[in-house]
Formats: C-alpha cells, structure tokens, sequence
C-alpha cells in the first residue's frame, strides 16, 4: 500500500502545483461570457492592465467602435428589451464590474447593471457595447456588438 502510495500523491501535488501556477502565469485577463435571449455572443478585448508572475503589462486600444469595425464583428439579433448578462469565470473585485453603450462618435453613456445583467434597448438598431472589471491583477475591458431585431 505504502508502494502505491507515494506515486499518487506524487501525481496530486504536481497537479496542484499546475493548478496554482496557471493562475500565476495567467497573461491575460479573464473573457467574459455574454449572453441574451439564450445566445452567446463574442466578446473582444479591448484596453486591459495585467501583472502575471513574469509579466506585467498595459495596452491600450482603439475605441469601442473601431475594435467591432477591425473585427469584422458580426453582432448578434436579439429581441427589444432582452436581458444581457456578463459573467466572468473568475470573480472580479466587488462592485468592478461596469458597462457602456457607445456610438458612432465614440460617446458612451453608462449602462446600470443589476446583477451583472442589464437591458437591451427596445428600438431597432445596432448597439456596440463595452464591460469592464478589476481583479487582483489587474484590469480589462471587452467589447461586443448587438442588434436589436
């Protein structure tokens, strides 16, 4: 027993050591996962800070707008007033999260979240959104298009 022993928890610890570590070595901040009338729809990182165990770094992007027009980002149909929820698979620091709804001028005008979740507008329309959040390592934001149908 004690020869079976050893290996297996040989075999933990190592798998311990690279559960731990990933998150050490993470060079990227966590990707939301968006979601409305039961779809998902893509998210693209935009301005982000993140300290990894090796890595520390700041980039800045270009607008909202100029990041789903780079991407080519196919937005995604939804019903007038469909629920938008943002979740991460990483919690982020209490009351970090946020979101914006911009438009072709590069305005936004701030978006009030309940819950990680907020309404899509009721007019027929496109609608370029970013969310943003901190963790312990840093900060992101990411950004997704939709269309009101």
């Amino acid at each position: 027993m004690k020869k079976t022993a050893w290996p297996i928890g040989l075999v933990g610890l190592i798998l311990l050591g690279m559960y731990i570590g990933a998150g050490m070595l993470q060079t990227q901040p966590p990707q939301p996962t968006v979601r409305a009338d039961g779809k998902t729809v893509r998210a693209y990182l935009g301005s982000y800070c993140w300290n990894s165990m090796f890595n520390g770094r700041c980039v800045d992007t270009i607008g909202p707008v100029g990041i789903i027009e780079h991407h080519h980002a196919n937005p995604l149909a939804i019903s007038p007033g469909s629920t938008i929820t943002v979740k991460y698979r990483k919690k982020p620091t209490k009351d970090s999260v946020g979101a914006n709804l911009w438009n072709q001028n590069n305005e936004r005008k701030a978006v009030i979240l309940k819950r990680h979740s907020f309404t899509a507008p009721k007019e027929k329309g496109t609608y370029v959104y970013d969310v943003f959040a901190s963790w312990e390592k840093g900060s992101a934001s990411h950004v997704f298009v939709i269309t009101v149908k």
